[in-house]
């Protein structure tokens, strides 16, 4: 998965990390995560949110748009 481009759509855990404002944002896959309580991947955003180009999201939270 990882270069693949994404969006990130919402799900429960999304919300209950307070990250709701998350949804809708487009990034690439740079990290995928497995070994984790929670699976999920690092993304870069396109556009930086609260300053910070990179955030971990759920693996139920991404939404692949290209390869």
């Amino acid at each position: 998965m990882v270069g693949r481009k994404i969006t990130i759509i919402a799900s429960p855990l999304l919300k209950e990390w307070k990250l709701k404002r998350l949804i809708g944002r487009d990034g690439v896959i740079i990290n995928e995560i497995q070994n984790q309580k929670t699976k999920g991947v690092w993304v870069r955003l396109n556009n930086p949110f609260a300053d910070e180009l990179e955030w971990f999201i759920p693996v139920q939270s991404v939404q692949i748009i290209s390869h």
